[in-house]
């Protein structure tokens, strides 16, 4: 199953009347659409995180939030996602603002790059660039500084591992889940999928909140910091398809046994 993901803030220099009168509705939202796969977060009484089985329902959850916000909480800042991903930037509303105002989507851009090389066996590299890499299959967007020398030690590119080549051989899916991981914890990063440059087909799966599994959709962009693990597995392997929760300790092995399982 495919999911999607949003991350929602509310300012809380609100009056607390009103924090309580978005809360109240968005809680009776929520409740209203477990039925239809939907997954909240609440922290602190705000909704933090979403995760929804399909696009409409996610599409009604944050039209909905914008719409309380904008009659009962003006003022208030939302963190809501474009159709094409997870991240947009922040956005005040205004009681006059126009509803068809469009999001900012994701691009790929400054960041770090996973590419494949036919030597050594078949060869998984990092690529540091300011600009898109050709042939990448995994981009990592970094959401804090990152040192100057990554871009520049090596002309920005290391191995991640090598001898990755082969039908049954299990190192590719261990260098794309080390490369998640490594990287993309290391600098705070949005994680994106393009595959179609892979040389195997793989899919990614996450575990959030210690026990909720999430498949990463392909060209979704997701935040790192929301999961406690990842998981990388050959594509044709059906071993979690249907399966929504799964604690951490045994996903991780489970993965293992198949391609690659790593905790945060």
């Amino acid at each position: 199953m495919f999911y999607t993901h949003t991350c929602i803030q509310e300012n809380m220099s609100e009056k607390p009347r009103r924090q309580d009168l978005i809360t109240s509705k968005t809680k009776a939202f929520a409740s209203s659409l477990r039925d239809g796969a939907l997954d909240v977060t609440f922290e602190n009484g705000k909704v933090m995180y979403l995760a929804a089985e399909n696009d409409e329902v996610r599409d009604k959850w944050v039209s909905f939030l914008n719409e309380t916000a904008k009659r009962s909480l003006p003022g208030s800042v939302l963190k809501a996602a474009s159709k094409s991903g997870i991240r947009s930037e922040n956005h005040t509303m205004t009681d006059d603002e126009d509803e068809s105002s469009e999001d900012v989507g994701f691009s790929v851009s400054d960041g770090c790059y996973l590419t494949y090389a036919e030597d050594s066996d078949g060869a998984l590299r990092s690529n540091w660039s300011q600009q898109q890499v050709e042939d990448f299959f995994v981009y990592l967007q970094p959401t804090k500084k990152v040192a100057k020398f990554k871009y520049t030690l090596r002309g920005g590119v290391e191995e991640v591992k090598r001898k990755v080549s082969g039908p049954k051989n299990k190192g590719f899916y261990e260098g794309v889940a080390t490369f998640i991981k490594q990287v993309g914890l290391a600098h705070s990063c949005i994680l994106y999928l393009d595959t179609k440059n892979s040389p195997k087909p793989f899919n990614v799966y996450f575990v959030h909140n210690q026990t909720k599994l999430l498949r990463l959709k392909e060209e979704e962009p997701v935040d790192l910091s929301l999961f406690d693990a990842v998981g990388c597995l050959p594509a044709n392997n059906t071993s979690l398809k249907g399966v929504r929760k799964m604690e951490v300790t045994r996903f991780v092995q489970h993965c293992n046994t198949i391609g690659c399982g790593i905790k945060f």
